[in-house]
């Protein structure tokens, strides 16, 4: 029998947890830092419809659980299979109103077995209506054609006062010149037009954009970024206390 352990009334597969990224040890600390985010830059109300992409093991789902009321709606998307499965059988067992969907994406290092490409991928809910889109880890695994599918998606569903709260590794100057020991992570390799990662055999291990390069993808999904990004501590050169990776706050452009 697998390994789990105990949270929020759920038995959570250790090695599905893992494939989240992180254990146990660090379960509590992530979920409560996503929602702090969330409550700060978004704002979660109990009748909100969400969808979340890269949902993993529920991280995000099991406290906003906690949140929604029976009028909120929660869609989970995760390429990988197990972790779909498990969250319908715990999760919406308990809460009927929190639905997971598995995109089986043909992904190299993540799916390698997906039988259909992003872009043949659309999210299933109706057009303007959702009040959040959460994606934590997500968009740092993607070149740039698949984070371009995924704003206009984001551009058809989000209702006019929705946002998204989306997090990436953003590369400037200073950065890129200065990666080293204090770097939790570096990005050596451009692949052009703003475009790094971190690994040559493994691109979409982790991939870096500059600043530009996401404005640039946002306005052409018809978005706009709500506010300044919120620094990230991963490339140690901006050492204020804050989540590990860089967030942008979207929405719709008008």
């Amino acid at each position: 029998m697998a390994a789990t352990f105990r949270y929020k009334g759920f038995d959570i597969p250790v090695d599905l947890a893992h494939m989240t990224g992180g254990g146990e040890d660090t379960f509590d600390h992530i979920s409560k830092e996503h929602m702090q985010q969330a409550d700060d830059h978004i704002g979660i109300s109990p009748d909100n419809s969400i969808v979340e992409i890269g949902c993993g093991i529920g991280r995000d789902a099991i406290p906003l659980a906690e949140r929604l009321s029976s009028k909120g709606q929660y869609l989970g998307i995760d390429v990988v299979k197990p972790m779909i499965d498990w969250c319908q059988r715990a999760i919406t067992a308990k809460h009927p109103n929190f639905r997971f969907v598995h995109f089986d994406v043909a992904e190299k290092w993540y799916n390698p077995n997906g039988s259909v490409t992003l872009q043949q991928c659309k999210i299933p809910v109706p057009d303007a209506s959702v009040d959040a889109i959460i994606l934590h880890s997500v968009f740092t695994h993607m070149m740039k054609q698949d984070v371009a599918h995924y704003l206009s998606e984001f551009a058809r569903i989000l209702k006019p006062n929705g946002k998204v709260l989306a997090t990436f590794f953003i590369v400037n100057g200073d950065i890129l010149q200065n990666q080293g020991p204090k770097s939790y992570i570096t990005f050596y390799h451009p692949l052009g037009g703003g475009c790094y990662v971190h690994e040559l055999e493994k691109p979409t291990h982790a991939v870096a954009y500059e600043e530009n390069a996401i404005a640039a993808l946002v306005a052409s999904a018809n978005l706009r970024m709500a506010r300044p990004p919120i620094w990230g501590i991963w490339s140690g050169r901006r050492p204020q206390p804050g989540a590990g990776q860089d967030a942008v706050i979207l929405e719709l452009a008008g």
